[in-house]
């Protein structure tokens, strides 16, 4: 599958902001006689990456459900995530297990969002839960309901059926022990025609003793790999035949390759959790189809300004996204246009539909979203050059029609968003000022717009070379030292000049030595990009 390494954004203005609409992935259809089944809409399953633990939130219509968390430091970095969802509460909890790296950070969960319930396969495992609760958190942990789950049982979470397979038997074992990897709860997600199987740290022989007392109930859509990054047995994989496959691991604990192979013969496909692969993992449904949405959570998504579109014109959204390491970069954004009759948005592409306003809105995996208007005109402005690198000192002119026209438009005003960078005249010739991105935007009466990005940069000094290098001066003699740049049309010009001793010779911003007592001592002149040159003075 992917092994998608981290990407730096280098230029945030010009960067297009992908979207996972186009390129996301897509399980088969369901057949059609399971699409009759539902009329639910709204399941979406978060697999976090918090390292090689399992943090899952699961809503469906208003409902929310939390599976594990791993420890205590997993839980600070996922509760961030849930308020920026908008998850203020849970409907239940689920520890699938009683070890650490599932449930250690619990207690700060139940504080947080205070579900209503709390399953675990038995009473070990919540006891667990409770010995990892601190001072300030046991009284609201042990006021919390807890209800042992048990194999054949189930319960409603808004549209969806979550109904526990496993495990059918209970080993008897410390909650440290490895065996209790085989407590693990086994749960099974129904929407409409959408499947998720959940197993925590579930043995491959639990899984067979699960179909055995539910034949075939294990099929599922989506499998969440039972003990993270584990390799399983092809009879596994032929129980539950997963169109999807997630992995929850970190960068330095990969599934194996053979393992990889394995998922790929079975036409599974491969979702990995750690940053370097897909980051979080989001799964929608409608109870029909079943899409996937992975990166980072954002911290901000900044759109910006788009020109007046005519109906039939195409635009890529352009704009800056935080943090700028981010992992595969196609599904980062959910695009949405408000008036689709207007412009519709698909992988941060635009296209103008008809005359009319429309609101295209990009939403990250943990949903932080940025908005910006669309106007598509019959008569909009068209820019000769949407985008311009120009030296400091340098100047261009952007010329400006109408869609349609061969004639410069008339009745244009043009600003800069940032005249320190770049500055245009009446006429639309942009002339660089300083270092930096900025924007010039050309308007006319009625509202009509069309936008250049301008990039300035500087030319700069690479090397000084003075007119002296050794000088030999009387106390009180003068000398007027120069300084040659090179290259020559270097656009920032700016020198410094120093004494290494002031009490032997001193120096001004221009160059000019002065003798002021015997000894020796060095004048040296460095250019603003860190050139320098230096002369070898000596007073007798």
């Amino acid at each position: 599958m992917r092994k998608g390494s981290l990407r730096c954004l280098a230029a945030l203005l010009a960067l297009a902001l992908m979207a996972c609409l186009p390129g996301r992935w897509r399980a088969p259809c369901a057949a059609e006689e399971d699409a009759s089944q539902t009329l639910q809409t709204g399941l979406e399953v978060y697999f976090f990456d918090l390292g090689r633990v399992d943090g899952i939130l699961i809503r469906c219509e208003g409902a929310t459900c939390f599976i594990d968390v791993g420890y205590r430091e997993c839980a600070k970095t996922v509760l961030p995530w849930l308020k920026a969802l908008g998850v203020e509460k849970l409907d239940c909890y689920i520890g699938t297990h009683g070890h650490a790296d599932h449930i250690e950070g619990a207690p700060a969960l139940i504080c947080a969002l205070k579900p209503d319930v709390v399953y675990v396969p038995r009473e070990t495992a919540w006891k667990a839960i409770l010995s990892c609760a601190s001072k300030s958190q046991e009284a609201t942990v042990r006021g919390t309901p807890c209800q042992i789950l048990r194999h054949g049982e189930g319960f409603r979470l808004g549209g969806a059926d979550i109904r526990c397979l496993g495990p059918v038997t209970i080993r008897r074992c410390g909650v440290d022990d490895t065996d209790e990897n085989d407590n693990s709860l086994i749960l099974k997600l129904t929407y409409g025609a959408r499947t998720f199987l959940f197993t925590g740290d579930a043995s491959d022989g639990k899984l067979r003793e699960a179909d055995r007392k539910y034949p075939g109930e294990l099929r599922s859509d989506v499998l969440k790999n039972p003990h993270h990054n584990g390799h399983h047995s092809a009879a596994m994989l032929n129980l539950v035949k997963p169109y999807a496959t997630v992995i929850c691991t970190d960068n330095r604990r990969q599934p194996q390759g053979d393992y990889l192979s394995l998922l790929k013969k079975h036409n599974s496909a491969v979702f990995i959790t750690g940053s370097d692969n897909d980051g979080n993992v989001l799964f929608t449904s409608d109870g029909k189809s079943l899409d996937v949405y992975c990166g980072y959570p954002m911290q901000s998504v900044k759109l910006d300004e788009v020109a007046v579109l005519a109906p039939g014109e195409q635009a890529q959204v352009k704009g800056r996204l935080k943090p700028r390491k981010l992992a595969d970069p196609k599904r980062w954004l959910n695009w949405k246009s408000s008036n689709p009759a207007v412009a519709t948005v698909s992988g941060g592409v635009i296209t103008a539909v008809s005359e009319g306003t429309a609101t295209v809105t990009a939403t990250a995996i943990n949903g932080v979203s940025d908005s910006v208007e669309v106007r598509v005109s019959a008569t909009c402005l068209e820019l000769e050059k949407t985008e311009l690198s120009l030296k400091v000192g340098e100047g261009e002119v952007v010329r400006v029609r109408r869609v349609g026209e061969r004639k410069p438009a008339e009745g244009v005003a043009w600003t800069s968003e940032d005249v320190g960078v770049a500055m245009v005249t009446p006429d639309g010739e942009v002339i660089g000022m300083g270092a930096g991105e900025t924007r010039v935007v050309a308007r006319t009466d009625d509202g009509e717009s069309a936008v250049c990005r301008v990039v300035v940069t500087e030319k700069p000094v690479k090397s000084v070379k003075l007119s002296k290098g050794k000088l030999k001066l009387d106390v009180g003699e003068r000398y007027a030292l120069s300084a040659e740049v090179s290259p020559s049309d270097a656009t920032d010009r700016r020198l410094e000049w120093a004494s290494s001793d002031e009490s032997v010779v001193t120096v001004d911003a221009f160059g000019n030595v002065l003798a002021v007592g015997r000894g020796t001592a060095k004048v040296g002149v460095r250019a603003a990009g860190g050139a320098y040159d230096i002369c070898k003075v000596k007073v007798e």
